[in-house]
């Protein structure tokens, strides 16, 4: 897996971090200057982390960390990776084996179960639209030879959507894959509810338009 880099960004999520984040997997960690000790915590454990000097949000946080890689280092695939125990770090070799098998450009993870009933109902659209069943699922795989073309093109506002979007309409091959996440417990990570709702409801009309 060596090709492989997964970028996780967090804000605050030292507690969470410290669950899954080892040295078994090539993470580098985006964090969005947090005030708790993410940054010294890992860097001592030889954890790549970029923290950044002002808050950035989480689009911007994860564009800056694909422009990173794209820029410094050379791999095949990067896989993004939510910072607060979402995701079950079990998956990150499946989804990895089956981006390769499968012959993927994305591979999009598929929750079992979704935060907001926003989430639900957009995402029915954007299946119909794109065949992609779950756009706001922070975990996702993708094959970076298609995804530095467009990199810089990317809105860093709509839960990177624009990015799916791109790869659909380039007729790249996008799969779906099936997770159970854990449980969530904070849901305010990327915003509050007003602010998030708006991006859902963009999202909406961007993909039935």
């Amino acid at each position: 897996m060596d090709d492989l880099i997964i970028l996780v960004p967090s804000y605050n999520e030292e507690k969470n971090l410290k669950k899954f984040i080892s040295n078994k997997y090539n993470f580098l960690i985006l964090d969005d200057c947090s005030t708790d000790q993410t940054n010294k915590y890992f860097t001592k454990r030889n954890i790549k982390v970029i923290k950044n000097n002002k808050k950035q949000g989480y689009e911007k946080n994860i564009l800056n960390g694909i422009n990173y890689v794209k820029n410094r280092l050379n791999k095949q695939y990067i896989m993004t990776f939510d910072g607060d125990g979402e995701h079950p770090v079990e998956y990150i070799k499946k989804i990895y084996n089956f981006a390769k098998k499968s012959n993927s450009d994305l591979v999009v993870c598929n929750r079992s179960k979704k935060n907001r009933f926003m989430e639900y109902f957009v995402s029915f659209f954007f299946n119909i639209r794109f065949k992609i069943k779950d756009p706001f699922c922070g975990m996702k795989i993708y094959k970076t030879d298609y995804l530095y073309k467009i990199i810089n093109s990317i809105n860093d506002k709509h839960f990177l959507a624009e990015i799916l979007c791109s790869f659909y309409k380039a007729k790249k091959k996008i799969t779906n894959f099936d997770i159970k996440t854990n449980n969530k417990q904070d849901l305010s990570k990327i915003g509050n509810n007003f602010n998030i709702n708006k991006k859902m409801f963009f999202l909406l009309k961007f993909c039935i338009k």
